[in-house]
């Protein structure tokens, strides 16, 4: 009997030595410091808004011809500031950087017909740009500074209006060629998923066509853009 009750008592001092370790454990474990990050993590909810990373856009602006050209290479010399439209992809990789396509379409116009004799001829030219720009970018509050280099394809077009003695006649020239721009601009902020921009591009395009003589000769086709426009993110 008195073994009985001794057995019982060492059964009962090891069950009260391992509940007071279990005890011990969780108060050591609700004791430890919490990190700032599992803070941070609790505290953020399930459906937490991701940063929107895509963005559409347009713009419009003006198109200025270089306006020079040299014995080696004609330019668009008598030419206008002209126009310009475009379509804009991007993709924001992080905050200092971003890819963009751009689509644009722009020309410009002869100031005055170049005359001879009783003859004179107007002339206008017409690029489409399709182009893949790496953009730097450094953000502030409430917009961004970016700046920028691309290259891409350019289609070129001339269209030639010749009129004699009341007479007038029209001739078309295309060539294409493969151009860079540099770029530079500020978006600035209006909301979430909106944003307006002004932006500078200078374009390097230099396609070759036939001219006089059925000799072929490279044009300057490049010139400086500035326009305007606005972002959609999503």
């Amino acid at each position: 009997m008195n073994r009985f009750k001794i057995l019982v008592l060492i059964a009962l001092c090891l069950n009260f030595i391992q509940t007071t370790s279990v005890w011990a454990d969780e108060l050591n474990q609700t004791a430890q410091p919490v990190s700032s990050s599992e803070i941070i993590q609790a505290n953020e909810p399930d459906n937490a808004e991701k940063p929107l990373k895509r963005y559409i856009g347009i713009n419009g602006g003006v198109f200025i011809p270089n306006n020079d050209g040299s014995n080696s290479q004609l330019g668009l010399i008598n030419f206008t500031n002209g126009y310009d439209v475009g379509f804009i992809v991007g993709t924001r990789f992080n905050k200092h950087f971003s890819l963009e396509t751009n689509i644009d379409v722009y020309g410009a116009d002869t100031k005055s017909a170049i005359r001879s004799g009783n003859s004179s001829i107007t002339s206008t030219v017409t690029i489409i740009a399709s182009s893949l720009s790496a953009i730097a970018i450094l953000p502030l509050d409430n917009f961004d500074v970016f700046a920028g280099i691309g290259g891409g394809y350019y289609y070129n077009n001339i269209k030639e209006t010749s009129t004699t003695s009341g007479i007038s006649t029209t001739s078309r020239s295309n060539s294409a060629c493969f151009g860079y721009q540099l770029l530079s601009g500020v978006d600035i902020k209006i909301s979430k998923r909106f944003a307006v921009r002004a932006e500078y591009k200078y374009i390097s395009d230099d396609p070759v066509f036939t001219v006089t003589g059925n000799t072929k000769r490279s044009i300057n086709f490049g010139g400086s853009i500035v326009n305007g426009g606005i972002l959609f993110r999503y």
